[in-house]
């Protein structure tokens, strides 16, 4: 009768002993889930941040050079008013194009370029 205690204790033991080590198995089997997930979060995030950064550069360059074409086009429709020849008017009468003098028109396009030169440099990379 005692030898079976003795035995249904080393059995109770090894089975206990087997259960806590699944357990730490488990345990370190989700824990290393976890670690990956999270460092899948982390790459995620971090190209989330890096795709933001490309789209508001492209946005900002995008604005930058729409803002050179316009100031390009005011600046040259204010000389119009001053310099210009060959004026073609809308149904209002007010100015939608005209002829510069050469020195004053390449001016114009030499300040335009210069404006986009400056938006390529400010944000292309």
């Amino acid at each position: 009768m005692k030898q079976v205690r003795v035995i249904l204790l080393v059995l109770a033991v090894v089975g206990l002993a087997f259960l806590v080590g699944s357990y730490k198995v488990t345990i370190n089997r989700q824990l290393q889930e976890r670690t990956a997930l999270e460092e899948e979060k982390s790459e995620l995030e971090t190209e989330l941040i890096i795709q933001k950064y490309y789209d508001d550069e492209e946005n900002n360059l995008d604005t930058c050079l729409s803002k050179a074409d316009r100031d390009a086009n005011s600046y040259w429709m204010a000389n119009c008013k001053n310099f210009g020849s060959n004026f073609e008017k809308d149904d209002d009468g007010e100015i939608t194009s005209c002829s510069l003098p050469g020195y004053l028109s390449e001016r114009v396009k030499e300040k335009k370029q210069t404006d986009k030169d400056n938006c390529f440099r400010r944000y292309s990379k």
